[in-house]
């Protein structure tokens, strides 16, 4: 019944009815609409809620030359929307965190998200992994024990939190970030090509979205690190754990995987930008059209309900504290960047150890 209320609300209070209006704004009269329809049709999640953890990021360099410490972290504001129109919430993860730290937040949390953006796999210079890959490689090790214990522990990439889990798979021995190849990037529409039969976790998606998605340009790209199939066949740590579940071909029309799925775990990742299409309003490049919509509230649905399968529960400090981290945040508008706004938190040792 709830439900049925936030519906009505939505379509009739926040919607504006009639056909007067510019196309801009239909569109997102559109968008309302169909998320009002997701709140009606979303499966009621196991428990209360789950919590999913959001690795923050460095600033990038246009936010550091606009006075912004340089300690200070962001998550882009449309990666929280992504996950909380599921119903579930959000607890920023600080990737400055030592691993005693990191170990208290995995416990509390559901699933994690390695977002997008200009985060560094490794060193230019050493070819050493950053100390965000570091820290992106432990809290992945950390979620495959947790898979390993039969307690299912989603994670999801984005972008560069696909590049970020490819290297995360390196060894002493074995530097996988060598199978990634950089090439000069521009923001562009692609179309997909799913790895047929499907796969997770698009086995389940309608068949006139597939289709439309795989015969239109409506996905979003914007990365310079690339996976070639070629070198993911060629390398044994890859193939033996994930599977690819989708290519893609850029401006150039270099092949490269656009999307896998573990073998045995729900860790997957994508190269395009879902957390965009209904929820990032300033480039011109990026699509609103129903497809990509739904593929977006798809693949978020898909992720929330791997971690409503979770059954770690949130500490009430957490709860308290940690949780509504946007009153310890400022939402700042970014005019410079492909985002419409960004949460910026000061550095803060406490919250660190």
């Amino acid at each position: 019944m709830n439900k049925f209320l936030s519906f009505i609300y939505i379509y009739i209070y926040i919607v504006p009815q009639g056909t007067a209006c510019a196309a801009g704004t239909q569109n997102r009269i559109h968008i309302y609409r169909l998320i009002a329809l997701f709140i009606v049709c979303y499966p009621t999640i196991i428990g209360d809620y789950p919590v999913i953890g959001i690795l923050d990021s460095p600033i990038t360099r246009f936010l550091k030359s606009s006075g912004i410490d340089k300690k200070d972290t962001m998550i882009p504001s449309s990666y929280v929307k992504f996950i909380e129109y599921t119903g579930a919430h959000v607890l920023r993860i600080p990737y400055q965190a030592n691993e005693a730290r990191l170990d208290y937040f995995l416990k509390n949390i559901n699933g994690l998200l390695f977002t997008g953006g200009s985060q560094l796999v490794r060193q230019e210079k050493t070819k050493m992994m950053s100390e965000y890959g570091r820290k992106v490689k432990y809290l992945l090790k950390k979620a495959i024990e947790i898979n390993e214990n039969g307690n299912s522990f989603p994670v999801y990439g984005i972008c560069n939190g696909f590049s970020q889990i490819v290297c995360s798979l390196s060894t002493n021995d074995t530097n996988i970030c060598d199978v990634l190849t950089y090439k000069h990037h521009k923001a562009e529409r692609k179309k997909i090509q799913f790895t047929h039969p499907l796969i997770q976790p698009f086995s389940s998606m309608n068949k006139q979205i597939t289709d439309r998605l795989q015969k239109e340009n409506q996905l979003l790209f914007y990365h310079s690190l690339y996976l070639e199939p070629k070198f993911f066949q060629q390398n044994r740590l890859l193939n033996s754990q994930f599977e690819i579940s989708s290519q893609s071909s850029n401006y150039q029309d270099i092949q490269f995987i656009s999307s896998f799925h573990h073998k045995n775990y729900p860790i997957f990742a994508d190269v395009f930008h879902p957390e965009k299409a209904a929820f990032e309003w300033k480039p011109n490049y990026i699509s609103h059209k129903k497809e990509s919509i739904f593929f977006s509230f798809y693949i978020a649905q898909y992720f929330i309900e791997q971690a409503s399968k979770n059954s770690q529960t949130t500490s009430e400090e957490l709860i308290q504290d940690f949780l509504e981290f946007k009153e310890d945040a400022t939402l700042l508008e970014t005019p410079t960047l492909s985002y419409q706004s960004i949460y910026l938190f000061k550095y803060n040792s406490t919250y660190l150890q």
